[in-house]
């Protein structure tokens, strides 16, 4: 029997499948439970999906609630009548749009999707690991230490992470599946961080073993399964979609940069806290930050750098307690610093990622002003939900490229 961990983003993905798809699913659950496969599942990684199910929705059924057929009509055709059946056929299309998202929406909240049904026994049938207060403090810790894996300042992987150490048994090896690069090396995103396999080699007496796909991982460990080339190729598309907004795009005329960002986002042509470099910054929305303890002040930015200047995310970054390493997304590798700072009630918190292209440097910072929850009257304001904001930061992020003059820029 194979010991499996399934990650949050693999589970989400289960949205933007169709029924056909989902087939190699409905065959995990039943390996699940003819024994072949012992899938385990950590009360964080529950929570993730519970929390990030609604997002994964919404983007996956944009295009649906966007969707407007239109049809231009000449003033010579205006009052012929088959002008006027197709028009009376473009409203029906309408109305019925109007009838499936309703009756969409009342699956999402009744969960009665395929995807709803099939992750509910999945996780039913799956080993549920507790998070203790013990797995929190040691999360904490390693993220202190900026030992990976995570990002930002979420402990979330973290978690996990030593959930897993804590509770899969020693001598037993171990498959994980994740397409986010958390726990990839930033060398190959295709293998495990160098430093989470010796760690685990040397806590369980054992080896881990890193798959992107639930497809990959079929096809090496259970070939009788057939699965082909063909189909992890569409599966990695999914996930490539999943990490990149279909949102707005925004190219900078001056240099060249191409993000995708959140449709409730929006952007200011400037860079703000600039180090005498041209790009813009990307603004948050009132309604994520109304309500909660974050400052208006609060943004990511994109620029590209003065030449002639030895850059590095070290030397870029504000807070005074950081650590850096360096994460490899597509064909980019970035330098990244993490960081954090209190100070009379204010709390800063930053990432700064520079990523040099030809001649230029490149450096893309997230920066969120926060306030100590204690200096307002109780119950007047929450916390703010950092996973939010570290997840549009890690898609602009992955979004991010240079398009040259030659290149389309409508696309």
């Amino acid at each position: 029997m194979l010991n499996l961990f399934i990650d949050t983003n693999i589970f989400l993905n289960l949205y933007s499948f169709s029924k056909d798809d989902l087939k190699k699913w409905y065959t995990l659950l039943e390996y699940i439970k003819g024994k072949k496969i012992k899938l385990y599942l950590t009360a964080q990684i529950q929570d993730e999906f519970k929390r990030n199910r609604e997002i994964k929705l919404n983007a996956t059924l944009k295009s649906l609630r966007e969707y407007k057929p239109t049809l231009e009509q000449p003033v010579l055709c205006q009052e012929m009548t088959l002008m006027k059946e197709i028009q009376k056929l473009i409203s029906i299309l309408l109305e019925k749009k109007l009838v499936l998202i309703s009756q969409i929406d009342n699956d999402i909240q009744n969960k009665n999707l395929d995807a709803d049904k099939l992750t509910n026994e999945i996780f039913t049938e799956s080993e549920i690991i507790t998070t203790t207060d013990d797995i929190i403090s040691k999360a904490q810790k390693r993220k202190l230490l900026g030992n990976p894996p995570g990002k930002g300042d979420s402990i979330c992987d973290a978690v996990n992470w030593e959930c897993l150490l804590e509770n899969i048994p020693n001598e037993t090896d171990l498959y994980l599946i994740s397409f986010d690069t958390d726990y990839s090396s930033p060398i190959d995103n295709n293998k495990l961080s160098q430093f989470l396999n010796d760690e685990w080699i040397s806590r369980k007496s054992s080896n881990i073993i890193l798959y992107r796909l639930l497809s990959s991982f079929f096809k090496e460990n259970f070939p009788e399964i057939g699965v082909t080339e063909k189909e992890i190729e569409k599966e990695a598309e999914t996930y490539e979609n999943y990490y990149v907004y279909n949102g707005k795009r925004y190219i900078n005329d001056k240099t060249g940069i191409s993000i995708r960002y959140p449709d409730n986002c929006s952007v200011y042509e400037s860079v703000l806290r600039n180090h005498n470099g041209e790009g813009f910054s990307i603004i948050f929305p009132d309604s994520l930050i109304e309500g909660t303890n974050l400052s208006m002040d609060s943004f990511i930015s994109v620029e590209r750098l003065s030449k002639g200047t030895n850059w590095s995310s070290k030397n870029i970054i504000e807070a005074l307690n950081f650590s850096s390493h360096t994460e490899l997304i597509g064909d980019t590798i970035f330098d990244v610093s993490t960081g954090s700072e209190g100070t009379m009630g204010n709390i800063y918190q930053e990432i700064v990622s520079l990523a040099t292209i030809g001649e230029y440097t490149y450096c893309l910072r997230l920066f969120l002003h926060s306030h100590n929850l204690g200096a307002y009257d109780p119950g007047t304001v929450k916390k703010f939900d950092y996973e939010i904001f570290l997840s549009t930061y890690t898609s602009i992020r992955k979004s991010f490229k240079i398009i040259s003059k030659k290149e389309p820029r409508n696309i």
